[in-house]
């Protein structure tokens, strides 16, 4: 299965595709609303992630709420909850001008949400 018929399977199951939100880290991502008319995140991958499905029993801070995990054909899915607003990433690649504390603050943020998910993997829950 590709990552497009993992798309209109979730399509069939009533929720609607908002938007491409582009490829990161070895997935592609889509903003989603679901049947219930509430937004989602649809990360989808090649190969499983074993962290996932570790968060999806675990909140973790500064890390989207793993709502569901799921392997179609092969395809290994992930729905997150959808945060609003500008990514750090568009607000680089918009040129918009931010005061230098405020990047640190996010970019330490970034930092310690990365250790976490690393250090989260590497444990046995």
């Amino acid at each position: 299965m590709q990552f497009k018929s993992v798309l209109q399977e979730y399509e069939k199951r009533g929720n609607i595709l908002k938007h491409n939100l582009g490829e990161k880290s070895q997935c592609k991502l889509y903003e989603m609303e679901s049947t219930e008319g509430k937004p989602f995140v649809l990360r989808v991958y090649d190969h499983p992630v074993e962290a996932y499905a570790t968060l999806e029993a675990r909140s973790c801070p500064h890390i989207p709420k793993v709502i569901k995990t799921d392997l179609i054909d092969d395809i290994f899915v992930v729905e997150e909850k959808f945060i609003d607003g500008v990514s750090l990433w568009e607000m680089i690649s918009g040129g918009t001008r931010m005061e230098e504390k405020r990047a640190t603050e996010i970019m330490n943020r970034h930092i310690t949400m990365r250790l976490q998910f690393q250090w989260i993997t590497q444990i046995n829950l």
